[in-house]
């Protein structure tokens, strides 16, 4: 299941990548990074989910991904593990796979870091 917050992303196609970051909550989606912004929805069936996301460009600069100012995409994923993978398409490039990975951003206020890592790091020093 998708929890509601933000995630980092990391997106992939044979064009190239990029990264981001979106926030998930009650089947909504926003997001962006320095180029793109990004909206769409959400659907869950247990683990399994599906996203339909448009992009639209709001900053001058280098053409994004796909050299295309606006996308239309739609991806299926697992939300079963830590890290989030799903995969898709892209409307305007309908023959290439399209990739993203989401790992949660955990709201850590304690200044102390989240527990898997603070134990990662004490068994590296034993």
């Amino acid at each position: 299941m998708l929890e509601a917050g933000q995630y980092s992303v990391w997106f992939k196609a044979k064009q190239g990548e990029g990264l981001g970051v979106i926030s998930l909550r009650n089947g909504h989606i926003v997001g962006g990074d320095k180029l793109v912004s990004y909206a769409g929805t959400y659907t869950e069936n247990g683990d399994q989910f599906s996203v339909s996301i448009q992009t639209k460009r709001h900053a001058p600069g280098r053409l994004p991904l796909f050299q295309i100012d606006e996308l239309d995409i739609e991806l299926r994923g697992d939300s079963s593990g830590q890290i989030i993978t799903a995969s898709g398409s892209v409307k305007q490039v309908p023959d290439t796979p399209f990739d993203v990975i989401l790992i949660r951003i955990v709201d850590n206020t304690s200044g102390e870091p989240p527990s898997h890592v603070s134990s990662h790091f004490r068994d590296a020093a034993e």
